[in-house]
C-alpha cells in the first residue's frame, strides 16, 4: 500500500470512528411511548456462542454460497480505502460501484427500501472546499447527486454521517456531529429524499436505525463523561424515546439495527458487559485482546496480535430491553450487522472478513475474507 492510499484509509476509519465519542450536549424530550411488540418468549438459544467458526474456502466457494441461505440478494459496505462495493449474496463476486480518489472517502453505504437506490456519506477531502455530504447513487452506482451538506460556514465542525431511508423511502435519516471547540455533539435529523434543508428531530443521538415498518427508530447515545454507550428507542420522529441498553453496559457500541419483526435489536459492542445482563451467557476470553484508544479522534483497531484493549461482539437485546444474547465470540474487528429480509439471518463486516449467522442454529460462517469497515447494508426483494 502506497502512502497516501494508507492515509486515505486511516483518515476514512477515524472519521467514521471519531464520530462515536463526541460529547452530547442536550437530552431528548420524551412525549409518547413508541409501539413495541415484545418478544413473546427468551431466545430460542441463549448458551453461550461457539467459538468454532467455519472458515471461508474461498471468496466465491460454492459451498460457501449454498450454506449462505437465503444466498439471495446484495450486500453494499465501504471498503477502507475509500471505495462502496456491491457483493452478490448468491455468487460472492464483489464491485465497485463509487470509487474513491485522493480527495474522495466514500462510506456508510445503506439501500432505498426498493433496493433501486443507495444514499451514503462522501467525505470531499479538498484543500480549499473540504465538506462531508450526504448522497445518493442508483444502486449501480449511477447518477451521484448531493442531497444534503453543511453551510460552508460550517463545513470544519459540523459532519453528516450515517444517512439512511425512512421506510417509504420518502425521507432520508441521518446523525450530525457538531464539533465546534469543547462542545461537540450529536443529533439525529430528518430530511425530504430528494435533499434540501433537514429537521433536528433527536437531540442527542446518533447512529439512527428504522423499523421496516416505518414505525420505530432506534438510536445510540454516549454519556459525555464516561464516554459509555446506550441504545434507544423511540417513535420515528424521535418522539417517546425509551432507553433499551443502558450506559453502563458496553463500553461502545455501534452498527444498531431493528430486526424486521421490531422485535429484536442488533448491534456491536467493545467489550463484555460490565455487569449481569438478563438471560445473556457472557463472552469467554480468547487470545487476541485488541488495542484501543481514547481521545478527540476514537480509533480501537482490533488485532489478534495486539494487547491492552477490549474485542468487538455482535449482540441482540429485545426491544423491551430485558433479554441479551451474544451471537458472536470472534474479538472481530468493528462489526456491523444487517438483517436478511426475514429475520432470520444476520449478516456482519469487519476488517476479518465477511460472516453470515444463522439465528435458528446459531451457526456463525465467515463466507469471504474480503472485509471492509463501518455501515453495511443488505437488500434482498
Amino acid at each position: 500500500m502506497d502512502v497516501s492510499a494508507g492515509l486515505r484509509m486511516v483518515i476514512a476509519m477515524r472519521l467514521l470512528l471519531a464520530l462515536l465519542v463526541f460529547t452530547l450536549l442536550a437530552a431528548c424530550g420524551a412525549s409518547t411511548t413508541p409501539t413495541i411488540v415484545p418478544p413473546s418468549s427468551a431466545p430460542a438459544n441463549t448458551s453461550a456462542p461457539s467459538a468454532a467458526i467455519t472458515p471461508a474456502s474461498g471468496s466465491t466457494a460454492a459451498s460457501t454460497a449454498a450454506a449462505s441461505s437465503p444466498n439471495a440478494g446484495t450486500f453494499v459496505y465501504a471498503s477502507g480505502d475509500g471505495n462502496i462495493m456491491a457483493r452478490d449474496a448468491a455468487t460472492l463476486q464483489a464491485k465497485v460501484i463509487q470509487a474513491g480518489t485522493q480527495d474522495l472517502i466514500n462510506d456508510s453505504p445503506s439501500f432505498s427500501p426498493d433496493g433501486t437506490q443507495i444514499v451514503y456519506i462522501a467525505h470531499v477531502l479538498s484543500a480549499t472546499a473540504p465538506s462531508n455530504e450526504v448522497r445518493a447513487m442508483n444502486s449501480d452506482g449511477s447518477n451521484v447527486r448531493t442531497l444534503f451538506k453543511p453551510p460552508a460556514a460550517q463545513a470544519s465542525r459540523v459532519f453528516p454521517t450515517f444517512p439512511r431511508f425512512s421506510a417509504d423511502g420518502k425521507a432520508i435519516y441521518f446523525s450530525l456531529v457538531n464539533a465546534a471547540g469543547d462542545s461537540q455533539g450529536y443529533q439525529v435529523a430528518r430530511g425530504d429524499a430528494t435533499g434540501g434543508s433537514w429537521n433536528v428531530i433527536v437531540s442527542d443521538g446518533h447512529m439512527p436505525a428504522l423499523s421496516a415498518d416505518g414505525k420505530l427508530l432506534a438510536f445510540a447515545r454516549i454519556t459525555p463523561k464516561t464516554y459509555f454507550a446506550s441504545i434507544w428507542l423511540a417513535n420515528a420522529d424521535g418522539s417517546g424515546a425509551k432507553n433499551i441498553v443502558p450506559e453502563d453496559v458496553f463500553m461502545a457500541i455501534t452498527g444498531v439495527r431493528i430486526s424486521p419483526d421490531n422485535q429484536w435489536i442488533a448491534f456491536a459492542a467493545s467489550g463484555p458487559p460490565q455487569k449481569k445482563i438478563p438471560t445473556s451467557a457472557l463472552p469467554v476470553a480468547e487470545s487476541g485482546p485488541s488495542s484501543c484508544a481514547l481521545g478527540f479522534w476514537f480509533i480501537c483497531f482490533v488485532s489478534r496480535a495486539s494487547a491492552n484493549g477490549l474485542p468487538w461482539e455482535v449482540w441482540l437485546v429485545s426491544a423491551d430491553g430485558k433479554t441479551y444474547k451474544q451471537l458472536t465470540k470472534l474479538q472481530t474487528d468493528s462489526p456491523w450487522p444487517a438483517f436478511s429480509k426475514d429475520g432470520r439471518y444476520l449478516a456482519f463486516i469487519s476488517f476479518n472478513g465477511l460472516y453470515l449467522i444463522d439465528r435458528q442454529t446459531n451457526e456463525v460462517k465467515k463466507i469471504s475474507d474480503e472485509g471492509g469497515h463501518g455501515v453495511m447494508d443488505w437488500y434482498q426483494k
